[in-house]
This record gives C-alpha cells, sequence and structure tokens, in this order.
C-alpha cells in the first residue's frame, strides 16, 4: 500500500536483469563487452555503493565505472578496447565531477539527512568542492582535445572542444568563486549540454575507426 518495494524483492529483481543483460552481451555481442559490463556492476555493487555512506570517495570510485559504458560501446562495436579509447573514458571520467558536485550542492541537505558524507556535505564552506570543480573542468579541456591530436577526430570537433570545454570551465570557475544554488545550477545545466554535444561532434567528425 505504500508503495515501496521490499528491499529482497528488489535484489531478486535486480539480480534478474542484470543477468539478462549480461547474458545478452557475452552471446550476442562478445565476450569483451560482456566482462566490462560484468565490471561496471561489480564496481557499483561492490565498491561505488558501501563506500556511499563512508566517505567523499565514493564518487571518484563511482565515476571509473559511470566512465566505462563508453569503453563497453567500442568493445561492443569493434571487438577490442585500442589504447585511444581511454582518452574517451578519461573525459566521461572528469566531466562526472563537476556534473556530480552541482547536484550534491544543490540537494546538499538531503544528502545529508540520508546519511552520504559526499564533499559537498561535509564541505561546509565549498572551498574544496569548488576546487574539485574547477581542476575537473580544466583537466577535461585539455583531455576533451586529444582525439583530434590521436587522429581520431579532426578540425571541426577541435574547434567545437575548445568552444564547449571553455564555456564549461567558465561554469566551473563561477560555481568555484561563488558556491550557491543558483551557480550550482548553471553548471548542472551546462554538464548537461556539454558532454552530449562533444560526443555528437566527435561522432560526426570522426576521422579513424
Amino acid at each position: 500500500a505504500s508503495g515501496r518495494l521490499a528491499p529482497g524483492r528488489a535484489r531478486w529483481i535486480a539480480a534478474i536483469l542484470s543477468s539478462a543483460g549480461l547474458a545478452q552481451l557475452f552471446l550476442l555481442v562478445n565476450a569483451l563487452t560482456g566482462l566490462l559490463a560484468l565490471l561496471v556492476i561489480a564496481g557499483y555493487l561492490l565498491v561505488y555503493t558501501p563506500l556511499k555512506t563512508r566517505t567523499w570517495l565514493c564518487v571518484p570510485a563511482g565515476a571509473v565505472s559511470g566512465a566505462l559504458p563508453v569503453v563497453i560501446g567500442w568493445a561492443g562495436a569493434a571487438g577490442s578496447v585500442p589504447p585511444q579509447v581511454w582518452i574517451l573514458f578519461m573525459i566521461v571520467f572528469l566531466w562526472q565531477f563537476p556534473h556530480f558536485h552541482a547536484i550534491g550542492w544543490m540537494h546538499r541537505d538531503d544528502y545529508a539527512r540520508a546519511g552520504i558524507p559526499i564533499l559537498p556535505v561535509i564541505d561546509l564552506d565549498g572551498g574544496r568542492t569548488g576546487r574539485q570543480v574547477r581542476l575537473a573542468a580544466a583537466a577535461l579541456l585539455g583531455c576533451s582535445l586529444l582525439p583530434a591530436a590521436a587522429g581520431m577526430a579532426g578540425t571541426a570537433y577541435l574547434a567545437g572542444a575548445l568552444l564547449l570545454g571553455a564555456g564549461f570551465l567558465v561554469r566551473a570557475l563561477r560555481f568555484a568563486r561563488s558556491p550557491d544554488p543558483a551557480s550550482a545550477r548553471r553548471l548542472l545545466g551546462a554538464s548537461a549540454f556539454y558532454l552530449p554535444l562533444l560526443l555528437a561532434l566527435a561522432a560526426f567528425d570522426k576521422t579513424a575507426g
């Protein structure tokens, strides 16, 4: 009547859906893709989730699993994971810090009530959170140029990555200078546009297989 799902039933549903998805990847795609997907599930289940109630380090731990799907996609299409794929991994990995910290700052009271000590909860004045956001956005700008340097994308991508990265960095710097719900909301909005547009540019101006 309450509309809540019992924990035991939730575990069974999660196990069935995860097993079905893994079986599909192993049998219909390839073993490498299935193994990478298994790694994502294990990372979320055994590392990220237990850390959520213990330390702010849950965010970088979860960002690893959150960035692996781009590697899974490449492995599913090509059947291999060449070195340049890890450039895409790093782009998605770094993007998650400004994105998640913006959400965390907007809803820090909710996270605190839930007992989840993410950085925006334990960092009362926002100094550490702003520093992480600023550094991640700056590193992301540099990393986003690597697909062009590695021959994966052309000049249109390079120009777009520069513009998108600079705009995102500006939002990150403004949040770092004055962390409040309004600047966090604007940073979140910028992050929501940034990654899809960057990856669309990479697909549009693809120059290597």
